[in-house]
């Protein structure tokens, strides 16, 4: 995990690459379908990128069913309609690739099967690998529904274009398959919830 100089000028070469400014620090973007991505990783000379607005509003699920994030709507839509959105040049840039989707680390909720995708939502994982970890993935007997808190919360703050704090969405599952998935609050504590997954506010 890593990004050297040499990622950059490969990425420079593909893409329009630009600084951002991201809680008043510069970080390396990219422009593609009309969107900011923001650099996160380079792994097997693949950059991991996340948009850096909230785009839309969409149900992790149309109805209340067993569900994970191979089966949900929001993956199907994602690496379907949306992805359609790009151009034939930017869409065969953008790599398919394998992701793990794990077990709730709490209430040992099913991840479900890997899967193989070019769009996708950060899992629980990737959002404290990215975003600043302080161990409360460990925590085995959370006290209550608030079950990441802690000095990193402005970090995982997603706005949209007019820099509103709003839900959004993880793919990783929350305390039932039933009718829950992850997602982060709005507040400037930026706490994990295990939410409905049918719920209107999640965001992408």
């Amino acid at each position: 995990m890593g990004i050297s100089t040499r990622d950059i000028a490969v990425l420079r070469e593909s893409f329009d690459c630009h600084t951002i400014e991201v809680h008043k620090h510069k970080v390396l973007a990219i422009k593609c379908g009309g969107y900011d991505w923001r650099l996160l990783d380079v792994q097997d000379g693949k950059a991991l990128v996340s948009i850096e607005t909230v785009i839309e509003k969409r149900k992790y699920h149309g109805e209340f069913a067993g569900v994970t994030w191979e089966t949900c709507d929001l993956r199907k839509y994602l690496n379907g309609e949306f992805l359609d959105n790009f151009n034939a040049s930017e869409r065969a840039k953008i790599a398919e690739m394998k992701f793990i989707n794990n077990d709730n680390p709490w209430f040992k909720t099913p991840g479900g099967n890997d899967t193989l995708d070019r769009i996708f939502l950060l899992s629980l994982e990737e959002l404290v690998r990215y975003f600043g970890d302080s161990g409360q993935l460990n925590n085995e007997t959370p006290e209550d529904d608030v079950l990441i808190d802690d000095r990193f919360n402005p970090l995982r703050i997603a706005v949209n274009t007019k820099s509103k704090p709003l839900y959004w969405w993880l793919r990783s599952p929350g305390d039932s398959n039933d009718y829950d998935e992850s997602k982060l609050s709005p507040e400037v504590r930026g706490r994990s919830y295990a939410t409905t997954a049918v719920d209107e506010y999640g965001r992408i």
